[in-house]
């Protein structure tokens, strides 16, 4: 997942040295797209499918029927789990609706047959 960071660290480098983002407008604009695609891709399908067996594995080890080293630091896993999923899905909901008007402002202004 933190694959999606390095176009973002572009990203947030050319917002902090406008100089960088004049520079180099196509690469501000291609670090947007592929932040966008790997954000989706990695956090928003994959990290739920791997979140669905991180809780599958430590709910069994909590009804103990596999070993456990500590209870507690498992629900402190499933805890914070829970709330770093809650920011990738709020996150994910703005990037969406990033996605949806960009492509609905593309759209507008391509020229109609």
């Amino acid at each position: 997942a933190e694959l999606s960071n390095l176009p973002l660290g572009w990203i947030e480098l050319c917002k902090l040295l406008p100089p960088v983002r004049a520079a180099s407008p196509g690469g501000y604009s291609a670090a947007r797209a592929v932040f966008a695609a790997s954000f989706v891709t990695l956090r928003l399908l994959l990290w739920p499918a791997v979140t669905v067996r991180f809780w599958s594995d430590s709910l069994l080890a909590l009804r103990g029927d596999v070993a456990c080293a500590s209870r507690g630091a498992t629900l402190f896993y499933l805890a914070s789990n829970a709330v770093l999923t809650a920011m990738q899905l709020g996150w994910g909901v703005i990037i969406c609706r990033r996605i949806a008007a960009a492509a609905s402002a593309a759209a507008s202004a391509a020229p109609s047959l």
